[in-house]
């Protein structure tokens, strides 16, 4: 358990502790919690991280963990008042606390209040490790079981919330106050052409604001992000050690792999290969405890993550923001919310088999509470909220899907890093970005354009496209031991959600035939259902 901290000189002054946020950050000093080995749900292991706890006793504030702590990295911009990078930040006295984070809310941090106590911690799990309410959600997770993922401030359980974009808080003896939200984008009108050469000089300049502070490794896909982010660096003499690909689980083809080594040969870097684990329901397992329960994706990082803490790298860089933002791949989206039916959007993004799917693996009970009408009711709110915004597709994978969930991978799963580096979040290219119509973006081109027109060197080699890469790639043995933990987890444990009569049977069928029919009962929402009963003590 962390001891209680005590308070550094700059929680003295009189009006915010935490301003500015770059003199803060620079007293109280960053906080790195490296992955561990193994995870499990103890709760004297999640109490040995960053947490702050309030009481009132009478006419007294109790504080306990730490008083002070700041995460993520602030860059000091030229104008003094400005500044960028993705954080969060807390001062506490023995009157109450305030919290802050960055402009966009990306970097991950949850809290509970109420009139006598109120906590916050980076580690959601943490806060249940200190006795946060753990009553369950339901609008949530009916929407998450769908999409996988959490919109706005929503976590599995109805009393903790992730902070807001932008957030002040302050609770002071069972006062809470919460101010942010997402921003408005300009509307800005302008050539293609334009635009193309605006977002290469805004990216090179996002790029030396974020040079390297120490050895490091970049992660390389046969995507388009990372491929920008490194042939930038190169351009401004950052090498790296190696670039480095994740091997995925079956059945996700690995062809990316061979553009990924393709571009790192022509670039003169060396380039590594990290395997997967041999169990995958292991390390998702263990994933979903380090994000919170919080996304139902991200389990090819795991070893990757694994791999930069052996590595001792001291910055990496991530591509979240880059193709989601610069690219709108589903025009009928779009349409719909062009036409302001923002009801059948909802329904359009919720795919109708795994609602079957839903519908079969769910005990009846547990069908009717998480219900397809509160996901949908919560998303058609939620969409009817970024209606009004250039690009109003981009606007809700930003403060949505990129927020809540591919935050989780740089800024989470890449805990044990001191720098991760997010370019395409860079202040000024992201207003940039976001002011694009949404009709000048369609397909991926856009951002395809940018780097060619950037580094014509390196037009010739092929961009991966597509989920997967290719094909699904056939591993009988893998899908039989799959299928076989799963089947285990599901047997072992007596669910209030999952009907357990209809799925073991129907999973060891596939152990038997070692086919990849298990990934149509879902398996990620079935693990992840399991493990929120054991750490909310749901009992079926």
């Amino acid at each position: 358990m962390i001891d209680q901290a005590s308070s550094p000189g700059v929680l003295a002054r009189a009006e915010s502790a935490l301003e500015p946020i770059a003199d803060f950050a620079e007293a109280t000093g960053r906080f790195v919690v490296p992955l561990p080995e193994r995870l499990s749900w103890d709760r004297t292991e999640w109490l040995s991280r960053p947490f702050v706890h309030l009481r009132v006793d009478g006419r007294k504030v109790s504080v306990r963990g730490l008083k002070a702590w700041f995460g993520g990295h602030v860059i000091r911009l030229q104008s003094l008042d400005a500044v960028d990078g993705v954080f969060a930040a807390w001062a506490a006295n023995d009157d109450g606390v305030e919290i802050r984070n960055d402009r966009s809310g990306i970097y991950p941090l949850y809290y509970f209040a109420g009139e006598k106590e109120f906590a916050a911690s980076p580690f959601l799990l943490t806060l249940l490790a200190l006795g946060a309410p753990q009553d369950l959600d339901d609008e949530a997770l009916a929407l998450f079981i769908r999409w996988g993922g959490f919109i706005g401030d929503q976590t599995p359980f109805r009393q903790i919330r992730a902070l807001p974009p932008d957030c002040r808080l302050t609770w002071r003896r069972g006062a809470l106050q919460v101010t942010g939200g997402m921003w408005q984008a300009a509307h800005r009108e302008i050539d293609r052409p334009v635009a193309i050469d605006g977002y290469i000089d805004l990216f090179a300049q996002a790029v030396r604001r974020r040079a390297p502070r120490g050895p490091f490794d970049h992660p390389l896909s046969g995507g388009r992000d990372s491929r920008h982010i490194l042939l930038e660096l190169l351009r401004q003499g950052h090498v790296p050690r190696h670039c480095v690909t994740m091997r995925h689980f079956p059945p996700r083809p690995n062809t990316d792999l061979e553009i990924a080594w393709e571009l790192a040969k022509a670039a003169g870097v060396p380039h590594l290969i990290v395997d997967h684990p041999r169990s995958f329901v292991r390390t998702e397992v263990e994933k979903n405890l380090w994000t919170d329960l919080c996304t139902d994706d991200h389990a090819n990082y795991m070893p990757l993550a694994r791999f930069l803490l052996r590595r001792g790298t001291a910055t990496a860089y991530d591509g979240i923001g880059g193709d989601v933002l610069s690219g709108v791949r589903d025009e009928e989206r779009l349409k719909l919310f062009r036409a302001g039916h923002y009801a059948e959007l909802a329904e359009h993004m919720l795919d109708a088999t795994r609602e079957r799917v839903l519908a079969a693996i769910l005990r009846p009970d547990a069908y009717r509470r998480f219900s397809r009408s509160l996901a949908v009711g919560a998303l058609t709110a939620e969409l009817h909220r970024h209606a009004h915004q250039p690009n109003p597709v981009g606007s809700f994978a930003l403060w949505n899907r990129l927020r809540r969930s591919f935050a989780l991978i740089p800024y989470r799963l890449y805990s044990s890093v001191a720098d991760v580096f997010a370019p395409y979040l860079d202040r000024d290219l992201l207003d940039f970005v976001t002011s694009l119509p949404a009709e000048m973006l369609l397909g991926r081109q856009f951002h395809i354009d940018v780097i060619h027109r950037a580094f014509p060197k390196f037009a010739h080699l092929p961009f991966a496209a597509g989920w997967g890469y290719g094909p699904p790639r056939r591993d009988p043995w893998f899908m039989r031991r799959f299928a076989g933990n799963v089947m285990a987890h599901v047997a072992l444990r007596k669910s209030a959600f999952l009907r357990r009569a209809y799925l073991v049977p129907r999973l060891a069928r596939r152990v038997w035939d070692g086919t990849d029919g298990v990934r149509h009962y879902f398996p990620r929402v079935i693990l992840h259902l399991l493990q929120l009963e054991a750490v909310s003590g749901t009992r079926g």
